[in-house]
This record gives C-alpha cells, structure tokens and sequence, in this order.
C-alpha cells in the first residue's frame, strides 16, 4: 500500500509541475510572438501577506480586447491608484491570455522549460512505478 501511494504521489507531483511549466510556455509563446500593447485601467489595489514574512503590492485591472470585451487580470508586485493607465500585454489570438507588460521575468518564466522538464521525469517515473505495482512487481 506504502509503495501505492509513493507511486500516485510521484506521479501527481509531475504532472503538477508539467502543467505549470507548460502554462508558463504557452503564455509566453503566445504573449512573445505576435502579442499586442493595450491599455487598461486599474480597478482595485492592495497588499496581501505573503507566507515567508512581508507583504506584497497587487493591482487589478480591466481592459477591452478588439472584440469589444471587457477582460480583468490581477498581477502581484505593482502598486498604483485606483483609475490610474497601466500598459498590458495580451495575445489577440487567445485575448484571456495578458499580463502587465513589464511581467515576464518572474522566477517561474525563467524556470519554465526545467519544470517541465522535472515534471516530465516525474510524471514518466511515476507512471512506470504504478505500472510496476500493477504487474506485481514492486
């Protein structure tokens, strides 16, 4: 039973870090080739608690895409008042995809590709560990 969960476990961690080194992948394949600059306004400021001790500015924002929709988006470490203009950055293919244009060089985007990568061997090492469990041969 140890050896089941061990398995189900190894294997969830891979695909959760699959996923979110491939979300980060996308939105910057999408938001790097052929993204637009838009303008949109600040709807909401504030500071939120952050788990290692301190706080950390946030602003929300909204802004309408060509299609006439109005988009909201929330982006951490910005700080500004309420009706101010930030710049965003949005992908006209997929306009729920966006970012204040300044993002992008978080700790996540520049490890992108190693947690897929880690996510990949992981997900791969856990899946033969079940199949393993499941042959009887654990």
């Amino acid at each position: 039973m140890r050896d089941l969960i061990g398995a189900i476990a190894t294997t969830l961690f891979g695909l959760s870090l699959f996923i979110v080194g491939g979300r980060l992948v996308v939105y910057d394949y999408l938001l790097t080739t052929g993204g637009e600059t838009a303008s949109a306004e600040i709807i909401e400021v504030g500071s939120v608690h952050r788990s290692s001790g301190g706080y950390v500015d946030y602003v929300k924002y909204r802004f309408t895409d060509p299609e006439g929709r109005v988009r909201y988006g929330q982006s951490s470490g910005y700080s500004g008042q309420v009706g101010e203009t930030i710049l965003i950055h949005y992908s006209p293919r997929l306009p729920g995809v966006h970012r204040v244009s300044s993002e992008g060089g978080g700790l996540g985007y520049r490890w992108r590709w190693a947690f897929v990568a880690i996510g990949v061997l992981f997900l791969f090492g856990g899946g033969r560990w079940l199949l393993m469990i499941r042959a009887g041969r654990s």
